[in-house]
């Protein structure tokens, strides 16, 4: 129970100091946008070695793509704004960041829209009931006992990522590395959690499909660690 309290004040926590320093950075869309949409356009607004003569049209192509989400929030639910108009929105800044990002990096963006719009998708089609088992005593004590699995797992990708080869992209070593993920997990999950509304809700949540991978998983296993 501990845990689960911990687990959820961090969350809460997390919102709120994002919120003021976006709200003194004069980060002001949050409002219309909403904090997650807000987050998730700022993060992939972040220019890298390529992409800096460009600066200018990705600024403008980003300037579009908040207007956008903003117009189609304005009437319509989070659920549907984000799992059905949000990719769109944004897809020609993605295109457009393709075209520039250094190799190592190409298509990470896309594959986390892509992640994220899948699990969001499942969530708003999930109920409560399986929703609450997410913070299930038995998940945390799985992540805890595959921790030291997980850390092998991702250490590997990370020495990858930090000498890549000529004109491989990092997609690959990571689409790995989510794999390696749900094989430490799964043998510890079929021994510590034996609710069939857990292991319906977990199966789920690790079987969203996203292209080339979901890499959002490798992200929700780092956050269950950490607690």
């Amino acid at each position: 129970m501990q845990k689960i309290t911990t687990f959820v004040v961090f969350l809460l926590t997390v919102v709120g100091e994002t919120l003021c320093a976006n709200e003194t950075s004069g980060w002001s869309d949050i409002e219309q946008l909403g904090f997650f949409q807000a987050s998730l356009l700022h993060t992939l607004d972040v220019p890298v070695r390529g992409c800096y003569e460009k600066k200018d049209v990705l600024k403008a192509e980003y300037e579009k793509a908040v207007q956008c989400v903003k117009d189609v929030k304005s009437t319509t639910s989070f659920c549907q704004t984000f799992v059905f108009h949000f990719e769109p929105c944004v897809q020609k800044l993605l295109d457009l960041y393709e075209g520039c990002d250094v190799s190592s990096e190409r298509g990470i963006r896309a594959a986390l829209v892509n992640s994220l719009v899948g699990e969001a998708k499942f969530l708003c089609q999930t109920d409560g009931e399986h929703i609450f088992e997410f913070v299930n005593p038995c998940v945390f004590k799985t992540f805890e006992n595959s921790k030291t699995c997980i850390k092998n797992v991702t250490s590997v990708t990370f020495i990858t990522h930090m000498n890549p080869q000529p004109g491989e992209s990092i997609l690959e070593p990571v689409c790995q590395m989510v794999s390696g993920i749900k094989d430490c997990f799964s043998p510890e999950f079929s021994k510590e959690c034996h609710n069939e509304i857990t292991k319906d809700s977990f199966h789920k949540l690790y079987s969203v499909e996203a292209k080339p991978c979901n890499v959002v998983i490798a992200y929700i296993s780092q956050l269950f660690m950490f607690f």
